[in-house]
């Protein structure tokens, strides 16, 4: 793949993005969630996932076949990084974090060369906005396909259709950056 090059730093050139969908419940007073699919994609290639061990272990089949390392990067897009960040905050050790405020960052980096960055702050669009820009390939945003008011969790079965809408997310990300 080609890469792109900013000083010292190399950034891979594809596009890449990332998404969890999660369940949100309240446990006695206290309000819990839990991540219980996650979407990876790079260009038209999605990879889905149910755990966190299985996200680490693709990141690290990524480090190795694409050489990310420091200093050589793999942006990753994430649409409202804010939220994903709560989850993947004490997963990785973070070389810096860039943040408008206390809980919304726009852009942390990994010490392995993971750099995830909001495409909601860069743009300002919602996800929906965001793929009516989409000339090339078009794709609009799924509606109604995935209940959040169910609890589900990471072997809770997920039907053709929710998994199409988690899909659906991180394609309208690579499509627009693309």
């Amino acid at each position: 793949c080609a890469s792109l090059r900013k000083g010292k730093i190399e950034f891979i050139n594809l596009p890449v993005a990332f998404d969890i969908e999660t369940s949100s419940f309240y446990e006695g007073d206290e309000k819990r969630a839990c991540m219980y699919e996650w979407s990876f994609a790079i260009a038209e290639l999605v990879v889905i996932g149910r755990t966190w061990e299985e996200f680490d272990d693709l990141l690290q089949e990524i480090k190795q076949i694409y050489g990310v390392s420091e200093k050589r990067r793999m942006l990753i897009f994430v649409h409202n990084l804010s939220y994903e960040f709560q989850f993947i905050r004490k997963r990785f050790e973070w070389k810096s974090v860039f943040a408008l405020d206390e809980l919304k960052p726009v852009k942390a980096v990994t010490v392995d060369g993971f750099e995830f960055r909001c495409s909601y702050q860069l743009t300002g669009y919602s996800l929906a906005k965001l793929a009516e820009q989409i000339v090339k390939n078009p794709i609009k945003k799924k509606t109604g396909d995935l209940d959040y008011k169910l609890i589900r969790h990471s072997e809770t079965p997920l039907s053709d259709e929710e998994l199409g809408y988690c899909i659906n997310d991180v394609l309208i990300l690579t499509r627009f950056i693309a």
